[in-house]
């Protein structure tokens, strides 16, 4: 910004209160060139218009706006009324495009005065390339020659992505536990993501914009780039995609039968697994503010003819023992029996015994089950719960591990290089050791030299590590490979 085209302005008086001539002033500049014949370490700059950077395009006539050699590099001289010049600073780049912006007064190719814009040239060679109009002055105010200001190169947003999943809340906790795989609606299903438009009021649908998507095999869906622009887009901004800063409904029609399981009840980390929505009418409805991408928008439902409503389940070791699992009831109803199920590896179950239900009751029910002969090691477990017609349901997955009989170490943990250990100097007791995935997948089974388990080829994670002893015996250890 000219501070002196600032106080002179355009057909303005002067500070003097007996002169009442009025006055204009003109401002204008001249962009250099230099180039750098080093290297951005040891950087050797020349001014344009030297043997080491040429300029090709003479200077205005009359003017002193020029480097060594009496020429321009870019050809930025004016071509209107009386200015030899008519740059003004707030010089910018677009890489992308190779090209250099500056503001300017009267913009070359439109032959008018008393006006302020932008033009642009190419940087390989100088050239104009094209000049626009934004400002155009009257008497008696600022200038053209007060400048326009600075200029910024935008980019265009980053993309948004927001949504996740709808889910069977089987257990109706309001938590995606990991036994809940089943999907809460078919695949298929339409989910809404709806703009309130430019008055930012969901309840009048005047400017509304809606944009559709559907869910996969698990339930899952996700909106990033939309069918359309949301008519909310700041200037400048062309991609259809959700927008940074804006609110937003993600809306989808609850299936007939089902209910929508309790809302925000996780906090914390695990507000990522529980479920976000409300209801309106016969929708569930999650309401936000975009910032970034997020995909914890959930959705659960869970479907009220189901016997009962689990609301915890735990497990502890006993006296280094046995392993005690308790469970708690909200309500029952035609409850016939819980099948206790356990697993070494949390993919395939096994029952290891029953507690019979209450039928029916609207009062908590509190249930116990003690596991007297565990695994070494890591054991899951699962609920059956089975009506009296025979439908069932499963709980969510639990895990307890127990030294019970453990004489056998996995090292070192994290791994470290391209291979692990089993056994405390006692290899004989080893007959055989599987490396299995956290999804179930045996990847690697090892039958001899137990102190070094091969891992190339095992990328990072965490693992299962199966130990099966010649005395008959199961032990289950985690491994990370980092």
């Amino acid at each position: 910004m000219d501070r002196m085209g600032h106080r002179a302005g355009f057909n303005n008086y002067d500070n003097s209160a007996s002169n009442t001539s009025l006055y204009n002033y003109f401002s204008y500049g001249d962009i250099l060139y230099t180039k750098n014949t080093g290297t951005l370490a040891a950087p050797v700059y020349y001014l344009e218009g030297t043997s080491e950077n040429p300029a090709n395009h003479p200077a205005s006539s009359g003017s002193r706006l020029y480097g060594p050699g009496g020429k321009n590099y870019f050809d930025d001289h004016s071509d209107n009324g009386p200015h030899e010049e008519n740059t003004l600073g707030g010089v910018t780049i677009l890489p992308n495009e190779n090209r250099a912006l500056s503001r300017v007064i009267d913009p070359r190719g439109f032959a008018l005065t008393y006006t302020a814009g932008v033009s642009s040239w190419d940087i390989s060679n100088g050239n104009w390339l094209a000049s626009n109009v934004t400002v155009t002055f009257t008497s008696g105010v600022f200038g053209k020659s007060g400048g326009m200001g600075d200029m910024e190169v935008l980019a265009d947003l980053a993309p948004i992505q927001v949504g996740n999943r709808i889910w069977m809340d089987s257990d109706r906790d309001g938590i995606q536990d990991a036994g809940e795989t089943t999907p809460g609606v078919p695949e298929g299903t339409t989910v809404t993501l709806i703009s309130p438009g430019p008055d930012g009021d969901f309840s009048t649908t005047g400017d509304n914009q809606t944009w559709t998507t559907t869910t996969d095999a698990d339930g899952n869906y996700y909106f990033s780039e939309l069918s359309s622009r949301d008519n909310r887009s700041p200037t400048g901004i062309t991609a259809n995609t959700v927008l940074p800063g804006f609110d937003y409904q993600i809306r989808v029609e609850i299936p007939a039968g089902y209910t929508l399981t309790d809302k925000d009840v996780g906090g914390g980390p695990s507000d990522q697994r529980d479920s976000d929505a409300a209801k309106a009418g016969n929708n569930a409805v999650i309401s936000f503010n975009t910032e970034v991408t997020n995909h914890n928008y959930d959705i659960g439902l869970y479907d009220p003819a189901l016997p009962v409503k689990l609301v915890s389940f735990t497990g502890e070791l006993i006296d280094n023992q046995s392993i005690q699992l308790r469970w708690a009831t909200s309500e029952e109803e035609n409850n016939s029996y819980f099948s206790v199920e356990r697993s070494l590896d949390g993919v395939t179950f096994a029952s290891i015994g029953q507690v019979t239900g209450s039928e029916s009751r609207n009062t908590a029910g509190n249930y116990r089950f003690e596991d007297e002969d565990p695994n070494a090691g890591l054991n899951y477990y699962r609920l059956k719960q089975v009506d009296l017609t025979g439908s069932f349901t499963y709980s969510h997955i639990i895990s307890v591990e127990s030294a019970i009989h453990e004489r056998l170490e996995v090292y070192p943990n994290p791994a470290q290089g391209s291979f692990f250990s089993v056994g405390a100097g006692n290899e004989t007791t080893v007959e055989s050791v599987k490396l299995i995935t956290m999804t179930g997948t045996v990847i690697k089974t090892y039958r001899s030299d137990f102190q070094k388990n091969d891992l190339s080829g095992v990328r990072p994670g965490i693992y299962i590590v199966q130990i099966k002893t010649t005395d008959g015996r199961t032990i289950v250890k985690k491994l990370i490979q980092p």
